[in-house]
């Protein structure tokens, strides 16, 4: 499917058959009552977008089996990051690390706003509570 020889005997046939393409598109959408100058940006739209689709698919080099590219080599090497402790929660309150992502904090003020919230439902129950007994 890809040129071996690396020529530009490739890239000729791709943009050829692009262009063959780019005037069908042309002359297809003056049939379809489109103007000239839409039918001229249609058929343009397709032989830039094909020629260049063409020439990546057909005559991009072919790597080695075996071999890697720089950039699979450098993803290789790279040192995984550290993933970041979760947060210690002291005395009811989160202690929140500098260091934390911002998806961390806002699970530290999750929970800090949950443990208000419990602390809300615990005073009102022994609210409803006394006032059973003043009864």
């Amino acid at each position: 499917m890809t040129n071996m020889n690396g020529g530009e005997g490739c890239a000729m046939k791709c943009w050829g058959g692009a262009a063959i393409f780019g005037a069908l598109a042309l002359v297809f959408a003056l049939l379809a009552g489109k103007g000239f100058f839409a039918a001229l940006v249609i058929g343009l739209l397709v032989l830039g977008l094909l020629g260049a689709l063409f020439n990546w698919l057909f005559c991009a080099a072919v790597p080695q089996p075996g071999t890697t590219t720089s950039a699979q080599a450098e993803t290789v090497s790279a040192p995984a990051s550290p993933v970041a402790a979760p947060a210690a929660v002291t005395s009811g309150a989160a202690v929140v690390d500098a260091a934390e992502t911002s998806a961390g904090q806002t699970q530290a003020t999750e929970a800090t706003s949950s443990e208000a919230e419990a602390e809300a439902e615990a005073e009102a129950e022994a609210e409803a509570e006394a006032e059973a007994e003043a009864e």
